[in-house]
């Protein structure tokens, strides 16, 4: 496939960052922060990498975004990380439902006519595109390049007709994962929501509104109050590893986002770190131990892949659920309320968090046995859903990473293929 060779100020329309709207002074002096709503939302590689969570998200009066002009987001807008650690990070940005604009330490790009905006996003998010980016860099310290250099930087693209078509093709799979993304956002919501009437507000079926005093508040009559160490329902992961041949995936805690697998690195038993040393096991639940994060597991039965092919890092406490009471569990952990109750148990100064003693001691409400039988049957298949979603992301993701550099390179002849 031929290829022309261009600068990217000759196939972008617009190449501009938070620093173009004035000078630091002027930004200090204009820009103001606000970590409550408020007209427009600051879209920065933080926000792509926790899904947008609006928890953290930080937002700026109109006064600001008008001062922004030169970098209003409209969605889709592709940008560049170009500061730091995560310098090369690229990403679209979402198109959420208010007014954004761009945060510091990142460039946005808008393509022209030459060339296709989804094409121009996954070269940068190919290791072609990724190797370019760094050749602008510089500084050791601070790794750093600036939109001067990005607009000098030669690219080499395809016509126009193939930019359309590779762009389609990997499109297609991307909306594929984001559709699956967004039906099992909805799902765990829906579970949640159940969670909290049934177990929150006590309105579950046959609820005959007979309560008793408990340590934990008002719990219904012929419910209890357990702890994680009591052995009822639940049991203490222990540490260890047999020994095993050939590779397996180490998941560390900084691998986990809320309920997302999103990363693992490759060990042997001889070679893996010491942290590398909790095995999964089934109906089990898992949480990062340090205060204040939310990195969450589920390990059901069926999870064959977690089960045969992974170690988890000892930053996860694991939870073995027993008598029907994982999903059950498993909504305990993931509601809001518990990491209160993770922070108020965690010890330690430096990195506080969970030990076995304190996780031992943990109190929690113990529904009665038909309830949550009954939680099983309508959560146990959504989380199934969830579970088979995800893996068919997987493949998906593989097959897009795969197809990926060969489509940049021109290597697959797309001339006779209709998109």
């Amino acid at each position: 496939m031929k290829q022309t060779i261009y600068k990217f100020k000759d196939v972008c329309d617009i190449i501009t960052d938070y620093v173009a709207n004035g000078s630091f002074k002027s930004l200090a002096n204009n820009v103001k922060y606000r970590c409550h709503k408020d007209y427009a939302r600051l879209i920065r590689l933080v926000d792509f990498n926790n899904n947008y969570d609006e928890t953290s998200a930080i937002w700026v009066p109109k006064s600001s975004y008008e001062f922004l002009k030169k970098s209003i987001l409209y969605g889709n807008e592709i940008i560049i990380s170009n500061v730091g650690a995560n310098l090369g990070t690229v990403f679209k940005c979402p198109n959420l439902d208010c007014h954004m604009t761009l945060g510091p330490n990142s460039i946005l790009v808008k393509t022209n006519e030459i060339c296709n905006q989804d094409y121009l996003y996954y070269y940068l998010k190919s290791k072609i595109g990724y190797n370019k980016l760094l050749t602008l860099v510089s500084g050791s310290a601070m790794p750093k390049f600036n939109k001067t250099d990005l607009r000098n930087l030669e690219i080499s693209l395809p016509n126009r007709k193939y930019q359309n078509k590779a762009a389609n093709i990997l499109s297609i799979i991307d909306k594929k994962i984001e559709l699956n993304n967004q039906i099992n956002d909805n799902l765990f919501k829906q579970e949640l929501v159940l969670y909290n009437k049934w177990f929150v507000n006590y309105n579950f079926p046959d609820s005959n509104s007979k309560y008793k005093e408990s340590k934990l508040g008002n719990i219904p009559y012929n419910w209890e109050v357990g702890y994680f160490g009591d052995n009822i329902l639940t049991k203490i992961v222990k540490s260890g590893v047999k020994v095993f041949d050939g590779e397996k995936e180490y998941l560390a805690t900084a691998d986990v986002d809320r309920t997302n697998i999103n990363n693992s690195s490759i060990i042997t038993y001889k070679n893996r770190p010491s942290r590398a040393n909790m095995t999964p096991i089934k109906n089990s639940i898992w949480f990062a131990k340090m205060e204040n994060s939310k990195k969450n597991i589920l390990v059901m039965d069926y999870m064959e892949d977690l089960l045969n092919s992974y170690i988890f890092s000892t930053g996860f406490m694991g939870i073995e659920c027993i008598n029907d009471s994982v999903n059950y569990l498993w909504c305990l952990i993931n509601d809001k309320n518990f990491l209160n109750i993770k922070n108020n148990n965690s010890t330690g100064t430096l990195m506080a968090g969970l030990s076995n003693s304190t996780t031992k001691n943990i109190e929690y409400v113990i529904p009665d046995k038909l309830t949550m039988i009954k939680f099983n049957e309508i959560v146990d298949p959504i989380n199934k859903k969830i579970y088979y979603n995800n893996k068919e992301n997987k493949v998906l993701e593989q097959l897009r990473d795969t197809l990926l550099p060969k489509l940049m390179n021109g290597e697959i002849d797309l001339e006779n293929v209709e998109i």
